[in-house]
């Protein structure tokens, strides 16, 4: 692509509030405008990259054509080429180069490409990893000017997992002595091999390893991977590493004051096409992280009708299919396992959530049996109170009959050991599994959950309303709450409530609601609660 151009940005100021002086944008262009000006193509680069790294993104023939577009590549802070510490000038240079975000790099290219290029409008934003992630931002801050977004291997918002693993990359940079706090003259050679090593482990799969796909790069062993990664790093500054580290640390396309947090309300702005391309085998950008939401239905009690908490309710946005049920992806996670893994995933994410709620309402999260059957169940319930730091007794674990077919005195060991932290447990979809009044003498429910089937035919059925107050009752004999499923009538409130129910959920207050939404009604109930 020949050499490089620049746009001086002059002092650009930052989100943080600090001025990044005398900024500068490294970019190269390829092919041409056409007559319309409309088919700009911007391809940022990804980390520790530059433009000529992203020259396989494009070729003759391919989605993006040198013939057919005019392609920006455009190299973001930190990477030696546009404004990084190793080329900034006093006094912001090295060590002391401030904090660029995700934001401040698309901020810039949009000057570039609009008052620089006089461009007004984009035909597409692609990107790998970190450009993945200045793509999502493009899509949510300009997306009157794009046309598509084709994130690769990248997330709108770096996962917390993602955070840990480059905390490694950079304690083996600056563990060594030569590094000097980012003050060094020479390179610290040492913590470079280190940083490069550690790297080899992440940026390739298990899979590319597993089935040697390094000898398709000429690489014939392991050694020579690792050889080829310090050679790459080796020629990086030390302190523009750890530059762009920061920025993909804190990559988030909510964090800023136009969504102010609100990760969904970003989301819903990217009004473009969005072509997301995530890797299954990718080990910190995941599918996962691209797609799975947890959603919240609120529990309110039955005589204040105020919400007394909610229940947390796993969602999948497919990419090309839209919102798919749990019922059909659920079993599938059962069956091969990764409903482990989920399932920490949605424990951990609501019990955050929760947090930030009233102390008074309460976070009901499903456990599937083969959760409560994983060996250290209850450390990984432990770990996510201590991480989100919400009390024990707000939140309630459900559970379904069939946790407790098998294996019981194992199972009971688990619910007492999970009451003995002050966790609540709840018995979901009572009556509709292998229903046995046993196990409520035997096991310490603190709730039973009356499953929909029964309300929906309460206010007019004999038969229903006969089985709700059996259950309300015996639950009432042993200090257990009962929570009416299925709630969407008037009608079947009102019966419910004179059955003697303590608590309801269903469509009739809300549906499964985003966090965000979430928050906003319990400043006022009333908007969700039927006249």
């Amino acid at each position: 692509m020949g050499d490089v151009e620049t746009f001086a940005l002059g002092d650009f100021q930052l989100q943080s509030g600090s001025t990044l002086w005398q900024a500068r944008l490294a970019y190269k262009t390829c092919g041409a405008l056409n007559g319309a000006r409309d088919n700009a193509v911007l391809i940022p680069t990804f980390y520790a990259g530059q433009h000529t790294d992203c020259e396989l993104m494009f070729a003759a023939g391919r989605a993006i054509d040198p013939a057919r577009h005019f392609i920006i590549v455009v190299n973001m802070f930190g990477n030696g080429l546009s404004s990084s510490p190793s080329n900034a000038p006093v006094p912001i240079d090295r060590a002391a180069f401030p904090h660029v975000t995700i934001y401040d790099n698309v901020v810039a290219q949009h000057r570039l490409v609009t008052q620089h290029l006089g461009i007004r409008r984009l035909a597409l934003v692609a990107g790998f990893s970190m450009g993945a992630q200045q793509a999502f931002h493009w899509g949510a801050l300009f997306p009157e000017m794009v046309g598509a977004i084709a994130p690769i291997c990248g997330t709108a918002r770096t996962s917390p997992h993602n955070f840990v693993f480059l905390e490694g990359l950079k304690a083996a940079l600056t563990a060594d002595a030569a590094f000097d706090d980012g003050w060094y003259d020479a390179p610290p050679v040492k913590g470079l091999i280190a940083f490069a090593r550690v790297y080899a482990g992440w940026v390739y799969s298990q899979d590319f390893y597993r089935q040697r796909e390094h000898t398709k790069l000429g690489l014939g062993s392991i050694d020579d991977v690792l050889r080829f990664s310090e050679q790459r790093y080796r020629s990086r500054d030390a302190n523009d590493l750890l530059a762009m580290l920061w920025t993909w640390q804190h990559a988030d396309i909510g964090a800023h004051d136009r969504f102010k947090g609100d990760l969904t309300a970003a989301l819903k702005a990217i009004t473009p096409r969005a072509i997301v391309m995530p890797s299954e085998t990718d080990l910190y950008f995941r599918v996962r992280d691209n797609e799975l939401e947890v959603h919240y239905q609120p529990i309110l009690d039955f005589k204040t009708e105020s919400i007394v908490g909610c229940e947390a309710l796993i969602r999948w946005r497919h990419p090309e299919r839209g919102m798919i049920s749990p019922a059909q992806f659920v079993p599938v996670a059962e069956d091969t396992g990764l409903i482990n893994e989920i399932g920490e995933w949605v424990l951990r994410s609501a019990c955050t959530m929760a947090a930030s709620w009233p102390a008074h309402t309460a976070i009901a999260v499903n456990v599937s049996p083969a959760q409560f059957r994983e060996p250290g169940f209850a450390l990984k319930v432990v770990s996510a109170l201590a991480a989100s730091g919400l009390a024990a007794q707000r939140l309630e674990l459900e559970v379904t009959e069939t946790v407790l077919i098998n294996d019981d005195e194992t199972t009971l060991a688990v619910l007492n050991e999970l009451r003995a932290l002050g966790v609540k447990i709840a018995l979901d979809d009572f009556g509709t599994g292998y229903s046995s009044l046993s196990h409520l003498q035997r096991f310490p429910f603190d709730k039973i959950k009356i499953d929909r089937s029964f309300v929906r035919n309460v206010a007019w059925s004999q038969d229903s309303a006969a089985i709700v107050r059996a259950v309300v009752d015996i639950a009432g004999v042993r200090n257990i709450a009962t929570t009416a499923e299925g709630v969407e009538t008037v009608e079947q409130k009102d019966a419910l409530r004179a059955l003697g129910c303590v608590q309801m959920q269903g469509y009739l207050f809300s549906a499964a609601r985003p966090a965000a939404e979430i928050a906003a009604l319990f400043a006022d109930t009333a908007k969700v609660v039927a006249a």
